[in-house]
Parts: structure tokens; sequence; C-alpha cells
């Protein structure tokens, strides 16, 4: 369930989430052990727009699962709740 809200709103996600807010949650990912080192490098340096970084996150994301969509969307409501109430995540 949680990974068809995530396509669902890939690209309300993608057009809204900024730098900072994608670093924040490439970082909780990690610490929830959703995300490993390599995982969290590719993202932050194989990528130059912030938008790229987003849709590479997402993609990541969704290729594991839902449970790792559910810990996205949890540190997502965490870290954007205004992005999250504007989407209605």
């Amino acid at each position: 369930m949680a990974d068809q809200t995530l396509r669902g709103l890939r690209t309300g996600l993608v057009e809204s989430l900024n730098r900072a807010v994608v670093t924040d949650l490439l970082d909780d990912l990690q610490e929830r052990k959703i995300f490993n080192t390599g995982e969290v490098e590719e993202v932050q340096e194989g990528q130059r727009t912030t938008k790229e970084k987003a849709r590479s996150l997402l993609d990541m994301v969704l290729r594991k699962g839902p449970r790792a969509c559910e810990g996205f969307i949890e540190c997502l409501r965490q870290r954007d709740q205004e992005l999250c109430s504007k989407l209605q995540l």
C-alpha cells in the first residue's frame, strides 16, 4: 500500500522536495538501515540537480518494497509536514 501511495505521488514529490529535505531523508533512511552508504552516495554524488536526486531517491525506495516505502513516508512526515499536508500524505 505504501509503495502504491508513493508511486501515485512520485511526480509531486520530485517537483516539491528540496535539497535539504532530500539530504535529511537520506540520513534517516541510512540510520534505519533502509539504505547503505553506497546507495546514499549514489543519490548524493551521482545526480546533479535536486529533482534528479529526488527522482533517484524515490526510485530506490520503491525498488526496496512496501516496508522501505513505509519508512520513507514516516521520515518524510517528520521532515516536511507542510509538503505531506499539501500532498495529502
